[in-house]
């Protein structure tokens, strides 16, 4: 499961090497590096995760759109497996960044390309 949630990659970045991609396997993944955060270096544990949640409720947007219940319900629960892990991550006082790198990974891929029919293939 770790490999799944470490998964994800930019695909809405600046840098000229980040391009949408229509495919959906891991080397894509490996092509791409992690969407840039901005902000302070640090920031408090509620600033963290405020910001978790506020990823977390953007993601839940996207996944409202999906149609198919057994898609919607699938990545409900992905998500849900990352934001606790972000969650946890803040909460030991992690760098915030990476805590909420994979969320904001996602966030974006999922934008760019959809949300798969199985989310933890993605």
């Amino acid at each position: 499961m770790d490999s799944i949630l470490g998964s994800g990659a930019c695909f809405q970045c600046t840098q000229s090497t980040a391009r949408p991609s229509k495919r959906f396997a891991g080397p894509v993944l490996s092509q791409h590096p992690d969407c840039p955060i901005y902000g302070p270096d640090q920031i408090s544990i509620r600033e963290c995760l405020d910001r978790v949640d506020t990823t977390v409720e953007a993601i839940t947007i996207l996944i409202a759109a999906v149609k198919r219940t057994e898609v919607r319900t699938l990545a409900i629960a992905f998500i849900r497996q990352l934001e606790n892990k972000a969650r946890n991550c803040c909460i030991a006082g992690g760098i915030w960044k990476g805590c909420l790198q994979i969320l904001v990974n996602k966030l974006h891929y999922w934008k760019v390309l959809g949300i798969p029919a199985d989310p933890a293939w993605d």
